[in-house]
C-alpha cells in the first residue's frame, strides 16, 4: 500500500487523497477540495494489531477533544464532528447515508480543520518544534493544544471528566449507520482513554509512542512532549491567542 503522506513543498506533510487512507474526510473542505495545509497524517492505513479489525485513523489520537468540545449541543453534532475523520466524501455524497445533523457536523470539523492549519498561529508553534518534527506539525500541534484545553477546562477537571464520560456515552450508541471503522475504535478510546490523555505530559509521552508506531513516516512524533516541555510558556501564548479566535469561529460558523 503506498504511504498517504507527502510533502506539500513547505516541509509538511499532507494527504495524498487518492490513496487509501482512512483519516481523508478530515483533509476535505466542505466542497469536498482538498486543504491548502492538510493535517498531518501517520502514514498508510493502519489494521489494529492482531485483527482484521478495518483501519482506524492513522495517526490514532489527533485534537478529538476539541473538535468534541466545539460540537453544538445534541449528540449528532457530536458525533459528526467525532465522525469528521472516519469518512470521506463531498457533503452531497454522504447524504442518505447519515443524518443531516451528523453530516453538519462533520462539514463543521473540516472547517475547523482548515482554520486551524490557516491561523497565523500555526507557523509560529511549528517552528518551536523540532526540525524533524515539523513535517508532522499538524499532529504534535493539535495534540499539544488539547493539552492546554485539558488544562484549562472551564469549570476545572470535575467538568472536564464529566464531558468526557457524556462523549463515551453518546459515541457508544450504536447506531446502525455508523462505519464499522468508527464503531470498532470506540472502545479502544474509550478503554485506553484518548481523550483523558491530553491532560498531563504523561499522557502525552503515551500518546506519541502510540502515533509512532502506526507506519514508519510517523516515528518522528515520537518524544514530541520534550518540545512542549522546553517551550510550554511559548506554546501556551500562542494556544492562548489561538483558542478564542477558534471559539469565535466555530461559535458563528454558519
Amino acid at each position: 500500500m503506498q504511504p498517504c503522506c507527502e510533502s506539500d513543498g513547505i516541509g509538511t506533510a499532507r494527504l495524498d487523497l487518492s490513496r487509501d487512507c482512512p483519516v481523508a474526510a478530515g483533509y476535505f473542505t466542505e466542497s469536498g477540495s482538498r486543504l491548502p495545509q492538510s493535517r498531518a497524517c501517520g502514514g498508510s492505513a493502519i489494521y489494529l494489531a492482531g485483527t482484521s479489525i478495518p483501519p482506524t485513523p492513522c495517526s490514532g489520537v489527533l485534537n478529538f477533544l476539541a473538535h468534541l468540545y466545539l460540537a453544538e449541543a445534541t449528540d449528532e453534532s457530536l458525533i459528526g464532528n467525532f465522525l469528521g475523520d472516519f469518512v470521506k466524501g463531498t457533503p452531497e455524497s454522504l447524504r442518505g447515508r447519515y443524518p443531516e445533523a451528523v453530516i453538519r457536523g462533520i462539514r463543521k470539523h473540516r472547517a475547523i480543520d482548515a482554520f486551524t492549519d490557516s491561523h497565523p498561529t500555526f507557523r509560529k508553534a511549528k517552528a518551536l518544534l523540532e526540525p524533524h518534527r515539523r513535517r508532522l506539525a499538524g499532529i504534535v500541534v493539535d495534540v499539544f493544544y488539547d493539552y492546554f484545553l485539558s488544562s484549562q477546562w472551564p469549570g476545572g477537571k470535575a467538568k472536564r471528566l464529566e464531558f468526557i464520560r457524556e462523549c463515551h456515552e453518546t459515541l457508544s450508541k450504536p447506531e446502525p449507520w455508523l462505519p464499522e471503522n468508527f464503531r470498532a475504535v470506540i472502545p479502544r478510546m474509550i478503554t485506553e482513554n484518548w481523550l483523558g490523555s491530553y491532560a498531563s505530559l504523561e499522557g502525552l509521552a503515551l500518546t506519541f509512542r502510540r502515533v509512532s508506531t502506526r507506519a514508519p513516516v510517523a516515528v518522528g512524533v515520537l518524544g514530541a512532549e520534550q518540545d512542549l516541555i522546553g517551550n510550554e510558556k511559548a506554546f501556551g501564548e500562542l494556544y492562548s491567542e489561538f483558542f478564542p479566535d477558534l471559539c469565535e469561529f466555530a461559535n458563528n460558523w454558519e
